[in-house]
């Protein structure tokens, strides 16, 4: 499981690598707001949990490798 008490990453292009179960998905899932998780998450200093759809679609994209269906 991701574990971290604190980072900060600047603006640009992204990879999350490592092992099977080390919650890289979970991650993504967290900051789209598809998972719930404990802890805080700031973007943009601003409280994760506060923001709207919208507010989070203007700060984070997500690429996934196979595609989400939902329905």
């Amino acid at each position: 499981m991701f574990q971290s008490s604190s980072f900060e990453l600047q603006k640009g292009l992204f990879a999350l690598l490592g092992r099977n179960g080390t919650g890289k998905s979970t991650f993504l899932s967290a900051l789209m707001n598809e998972h719930n998780y404990q802890g805080d998450i700031e973007l943009n200093g601003k409280d994760l949990a506060g923001l709207t759809n919208t507010d989070r679609a203007n700060l984070v994209s997500v690429v996934r490798s196979r595609p989400q269906i939902y329905g």
